[in-house]
C-alpha cells in the first residue's frame, strides 16, 4: 500500500477514537428537581438542572413527559436551558426525565425521573356564617379560607337553597372569601361554596345552614346616662355616650338634642357627632354667659321609638381644681389673687419701722398680717395652701421702761357670763385692758405666759386669697382640709361684696373654725350671713354649734389638731326655700352635699332693721385671721397656744414655723349673674 493510504486510515481511526471518548463521557444532568411535588390541575410547576459534573462546552437538553394514561413523550428538545416551567393538566402522576446531548447530537443517558402529582382542587377550609340565626331581614356575613395546596388564584361558587325551592348560584367565579347575604324567608338557609382554578376545575361543595326566624316587634332604642357636665365660662366641653337598638343598625339611629335654658346654651350652640354606637355632644355656652341648664338626648330608631336621657350642664364662674402646670395664683388669668394689703414676706413685716399699719398688711381686729409667702399654690400636689405662721421676734423693752413701740391697750370686746357684748350707757363697747403691751403688730406675751421671766413678742403671719371673678347669685362648693393646729386662728370661707350702697347678705360666711381651749367653746362653726349696715343690736346671724348639734357643721378639737377634710358649700339666690322669716332670697349651707341650714333675705333684712336693699355682686375669699373673735383676754390664750405647740425650740431659734394649715383641694362657684 501506498503511504497516503494509511496515513488517511490514521486520520479516520483517530476521529472515531474521539468521537467515541466524547460519547462514552457525557453523563446525567445534576441537581434535577421540581418545584412542587403536588399540584392542582392547572397549576404551573418548574424544572431544574444543571450541567454534568466537569463538562464546559455548550449542551442540550430533551425533556419527556409521561403523563397519567398515556406514553412518554419529548415535550422540548435541543432546548438550551436549565430550567423550564410546565403547565399541569391531567389528574393524575406526571413523570419528567432530562437527558443532556453535545453539538453533535450525541446524547447521554436519561436522568433521574422527578414526579409531579396532579389533584383536584381542595375544598374550601373554615366555611361559617356570622350568626346561625337570625330574624328575617338580619344580614349575614359568610367566610371561608382558600384550599389547601392551590397555588393559582381561586375563584368560588357560592349557591344557596331557600326554605322553598331549589339550589341556585348567587355568586359566580366570585374573587374574595366572604360575602352578605340579606336574609328573608323564615325557615332553614342552605349555603354552598366550591373552589374553582383557572380551568374552572372545582372542588367539592362545603355546606352550612342557617335558621330564619320571623321578625320581633320593634323595640325602643336605648341611650347611655350622661353624668353632670361642668365647665366655666366661654368654654366649650364633650361628653360621650351610647347608643344601640336591637333592630336598627347604629349608624342608622337619629340623635337629637335641646336645652331648658336658650339663654345660657341655644339649641345652635349643640353639636352632635360620632357614628355607630359610639356617639359624642359638644356644649358652647353662651358667651359671658353662667348659670345651669338640662341638656335632653332622644335617640330615634328606624320605627319611630325613641329613648331620650337628660343631664344637667353648669356653666360655672369657677371651676378650680389647680391641676396643670400654670400658677393658678396671682398670674396672668389665674382665678386667684392676694389681698389689696398684702406685705412680700414675714421679714418685710419683721424689719418694718411701723408694723401696724393697715395700708400694708396689718390685719386689723386680729394679731396677723397678711403676707404673700404665707399662700401659695402646691403644683405638685394640686392645692391652694393659707399658712398660719409664727415667728419670735427679739425684744429690747428693758422692763417696758422703753416706749419707743408705744404703751396702748387692746380693743377686744368684754363680754358678759353669757357670753354677749357689753356696753357702756352711751353704747360704746366694753375692752378689756392690756397691761403695758405694746401697740407694734407684734402679739407680745408678758412674763410668765411663754417665757416665765421674760417678755416675748411674736410676728403673725397668714394667708388670704380672693377671686378675681365676682357674682351676684348662685352656689359654691369648696373642698377644704385643716391641718396642723389652728386653735387661736379663724380660717374662713367667705362671700363679700364692696361696701358701698345698702346690700343684704353682702358678706357670707361659709365656714367660720375658732376653736377655744375653753371646755364649752372647743368646736365652733358658724355660718354668718350679715350685712356691714346693721344696728348695733343685732350685727349678724350665727349658727353656732356645741357637742355636734343638728343645724351646724363643726369638728372637734382633736380631729382640728390633726387634719380635716370635708365638703362645705352654700346655696344662695331666689330659689324661694322656705326657711326662717318667710320665703325669698335664700342663704342655704350646704355639708357634704346636704343641706344643713337656711336663712331667707326677709329673716336678715328683719333681723338686721334692714328693708328694700338688693344684693351687691361679691368675691369668694379664703382667709386665716388670728385672735379675731376669741372671746375675751385674746393675747392670753393666743400665748397659751403658742407656748403648748411644741414647737418652743424651733421658735426660740427664731425660725418661721407653720403651725397649721388651710387647704383647698378643689372649687366650683355656680352663678346666675356674672360680673368680670
Amino acid at each position: 500500500m501506498s503511504k497516503c493510504f494509511w496515513i488517511v486510515l490514521l486520520l479516520v481511526a483517530t476521529s472515531l477514537s474521539s468521537h467515541v471518548s466524547v460519547a462514552s463521557t457525557l453523563g446525567n444532568v445534576s441537581a434535577f428537581s421540581v418545584s412542587k411535588s403536588t399540584v392542582t390541575d392547572g397549576d404551573t410547576v418548574t424544572l431544574s438542572w444543571q450541567k454534568p459534573p466537569g463538562y464546559t462546552e455548550d449542551l442540550y437538553y430533551n425533556i419527556y413527559v409521561t403523563k397519567p394514561g398515556s406514553n412518554r413523550w419529548k415535550f422540548r428538545s435541543d432546548y438550551k436551558w436549565t430550567s423550564i416551567s410546565r403547565y399541569m393538566e391531567g389528574i393524575g402522576t406526571h413523570n419528567f426525565e432530562v437527558e443532556v446531548c453535545n453539538t453533535n447530537d450525541e446524547c447521554g443517558p436519561s436522568s433521574s425521573i422527578k414526579s409531579v402529582e396532579v389533584i383536584k382542587p381542595n375544598p374550601v377550609r373554615s366555611l361559617k356564617a356570622s350568626k346561625y340565626s337570625v330574624f328575617e331581614g338580619e344580614v349575614v356575613t359568610l367566610s371561608w379560607l382558600k384550599p389547601s395546596v392551590f397555588y393559582a388564584n381561586a375563584k368560588y361558587n357560592i349557591y344557596t337553597q331557600k326554605p322553598v325551592g331549589s339550589r341556585f348560584t348567587f355568586k359566580a367565579d366570585y374573587s374574595w372569601t366572604s360575602v352578605r347575604r340579606y336574609m328573608s324567608g323564615v325557615g332553614t338557609h342552605r349555603f354552598f361554596v366550591e373552589a374553582c382554578n383557572a380551568k374552572n376545575m372545582c372542588s367539592s361543595v362545603q355546606e352550612l345552614s342557617v335558621i330564619v326566624k320571623p321578625s320581633p316587634p320593634n323595640t325602643p332604642p336605648s341611650i347611655s346616662p350622661i353624668f353632670a357636665q361642668n365647665t366655666v365660662a366661654n368654654t366649650a366641653f364633650t361628653a360621650s355616650f351610647n347608643v344601640s337598638d336591637v333592630e336598627t343598625a347604629a349608624n342608622s339611629l337619629v340623635v337629637t338634642a335641646t336645652t331648658d335654658n336658650l339663654a345660657l346654651i341655644p339649641n345652635n350652640n349643640i353639636e352632635l357627632s360620632g357614628s355607630g354606637n359610639s356617639r359624642f355632644i359638644t356644649i358652647t355656652p353662651a358667651n359671658n354667659m353662667t348659670g345651669s341648664t338640662v341638656i335632653t338626648l332622644t335617640v330615634t330608631d328606624s320605627g319611630g321609638l325613641v329613648d331620650s336621657e337628660s343631664f344637667a350642664a353648669n356653666v360655672m364662674v369657677i371651676n378650680e381644681d389647680f391641676t396643670g402646670t400654670a400658677d393658678a395664683f396671682d398670674s396672668t388669668g389665674s382665678e386667684w389673687r392676694y389681698n389689696a394689703n398684702i406685705c412680700e414676706s414675714y421679714r418685710d413685716v419683721e424689719n418694718s419701722t411701723y408694723r401696724k399699719n393697715t395700708q400694708e398688711c396689718w390685719r386689723k381686729y386680729s394679731f396677723n398680717h397678711y403676707t404673700k409667702d404665707a399662700v401659695f399654690h402646691d403644683k405638685s400636689n394640686n392645692k391652694l395652701v393659707l399658712n398660719y405662721n409664727v415667728k419670735r421676734i427679739p425684744l429690747d423693752l428693758y422692763d417696758g421702761r422703753d416706749t419707743s413701740y408705744g404703751v396702748s391697750h387692746f380693743e377686744i370686746e368684754k363680754l358678759d357670763s353669757n357670753g354677749n357684748p357689753t356696753f357702756y350707757s352711751d353704747n360704746s363697747p366694753k375692752y378689756v385692758w392690756g397691761e403695758k403691751v405694746t401697740n407694734d403688730g407684734l402679739l407680745h406675751c408678758l412674763p410668765g405666759e411663754y417665757d416665765d421671766n421674760l417678755e416675748t413678742a411674736f410676728l403673725i403671719t397668714a394667708g388670704y386669697a380672693t377671686s378675681n371673678k365676682s357674682f351676684l347669685r348662685g352656689r359654691v362648693e369648696v373642698d377644704v382640709e385643716y391641718v396642723g393646729i389652728l386653735k387661736g386662728a379663724q380660717p374662713a370661707i367667705w362671700l363679700d361684696s364692696p361696701r358701698i350702697n345698702p346690700a343684704i347678705g353682702q358678706e357670707i360666711d361659709i365656714d367660720e373654725y375658732v376653736p377655744s381651749i375653753y371646755p364649752h367653746r372647743k368646736s365652733m362653726h358658724f355660718f354668718n350671713v350679715h350685712s356691714h349696715y346693721s344696728s348695733n343690736e343685732v350685727s349678724h346671724l350665727s349658727c353656732y354649734s356645741f357637742n355636734y348639734s343638728a343645724g351646724c357643721h363643726s369638728v372637734s378639737d382633736h380631729v382640728a389638731a390633726n387634719g380635716h377634710s370635708k365638703n362645705i358649700g352654700l346655696y344662695w339666690g331666689t330659689d324661694g326655700t322656705s326657711g326662717e322669716g318667710g320665703t325669698g332670697d335664700t342663704y342655704t349651707l350646704i355639708r357634704d352635699g346636704s343641706n344643713v341650714v337656711t336663712y331667707t333675705q326677709e329673716a336678715l333684712e328683719i333681723k338686721t332693721h334692714q328693708r328694700n336693699v338688693t344684693p351687691n355682686h361679691a368675691k369668694l375669699i379664703f382667709s386665716i385671721e388670728v385672735g379675731k373673735g376669741f372671746e375675751n383676754n385674746n393675747r392670753t390664750k393666743l400665748c397659751e397656744i403658742i407656748k403648748s405647740s411644741g414647737y418652743t425650740e424651733r421658735l426660740n431659734n427664731n425660725e418661721n414655723v407653720t403651725l397649721g394649715s388651710m387647704i383647698i383641694d378643689s372649687v366650683k362657684v355656680y352663678s346666675d349673674n356674672q360680673l368680670f
